[in-house]
């Protein structure tokens, strides 16, 4: 559920510009998120307000105990925040280790299963990258699915030059 609730909101309110924009041009977002992973703060704090709110519909985790809460939040926000292309190699390294481990004839696979905290990482690792994978995935779907993105990605690129020209700002 908390992957499922991630992927639902890793794009909540975005305002069809990308992190650097934000940041070269001062908006207040990136003022308020320190110009770090700019967009996917902004959008899992937004999530949270939504969810938060006693008076609408959404408030999804009114009857979680503070403790069941409190990871739920901290899982999302892993999440979320795993969708900026400025981890994209972080992940990469990942699933590399994760796979020489698994062809690594030597390897005793139980050693780490002890190691709770390790073994924690890993599963939140492994849904960053899952949720990660997803986010980019478009170039994997049916050519039509594809097509249809690529468009909206390319016109909101060339909004965002436009902007930029506007601006006299390196596109």
């Amino acid at each position: 559920s908390i992957l499922l609730l991630s992927c639902i909101c890793h794009d909540y309110k975005h305002p069809g510009v990308n992190n650097n924009y934000l940041k070269e041009t001062r908006d207040k977002i990136a003022i308020k998120y320190n110009d770090i992973s700019i967009l996917e703060n902004m959008h899992i704090a937004e999530t949270f307000k939504l969810i938060n709110d006693p008076n609408n519909e959404y408030n999804i985790f009114q009857d979680l105990d503070n403790n069941t809460y409190k990871q739920f939040r901290k899982e999302m926000i892993s999440c979320v925040l795993s969708t900026d292309m400025s981890f994209h190699n972080l992940y990469i390294d990942f699933l590399k280790k994760c796979c020489e481990k698994k062809n690594n004839p030597n390897n005793n696979n139980n050693s780490d299963i002890t190691d709770e905290k390790k073994k924690n990482e890993d599963y939140q690792n492994y849904m960053n990258v899952l949720i990660h994978s997803a986010d980019i995935s478009n170039p994997t779907k049916p050519f039509e699915i594809y097509f249809q993105w690529a468009e909206l990605v390319v016109k909101e690129f060339y909004e965002q030059g436009d902007k930029e020209k506007k601006l006299n700002m390196p596109c």
